[in-house]
């Protein structure tokens, strides 16, 4: 009898996201990164992506999600009807289908990246720009 899988998928938004990963296969070196290009993607896409994962038939389906570019409309909504959408599992036991889609919302992770290499800090941030405003006492930053 055939051992079953555990398969996941990580869709990363951007470019950031796309290099860390990428970085991770100095450390696994049986993972591959797919696609092999940055980009910024938007919500139509992304949906696009999620529901292409569940017909190959990953189990799991991870969204690594910049939130830097959800601060307006429509992008807001649009990508809270995306995580309503996929709320709860999806179970199709006739086509041998069952996948979790999680979404990680990142917001200004790189600048607390930064921050953790300026200074030691074990501060809650719950807002960008309380922690722009400590980051720009250790090195002056701006996103651009």
């Amino acid at each position: 009898m055939g051992k079953l899988r555990q398969t996941a998928l990580i869709l990363g938004e951007g470019p950031t996201e796309f290099f860390y990963f990428k970085s991770l296969c100095d450390v696994f070196k049986r993972l591959t990164i797919k696609p092999d290009y940055p980009k910024h993607t938007n919500i139509k896409e992304m949906d696009a992506k999620i529901a292409e994962g569940v017909a190959m038939g990953y189990n799991h389906i991870f969204c690594i999600i910049d939130m830097d570019t959800k601060d307006k409309e429509p992008e807001r909504s649009q990508y809270q009807k995306l995580k309503a959408k996929y709320a709860k599992p999806i179970d199709k036991p006739k086509k041998g289908i069952y996948c979790e889609v999680e979404f990680f919302e990142t917001h200004r992770c790189t600048e607390l990246f930064f921050l953790y290499y300026f200074r030691y800090t074990s501060r809650p941030y719950e807002t960008q720009e309380s922690l722009l405003k400590d980051l720009n006492q250790s090195v002056e930053y701006q996103k651009t």
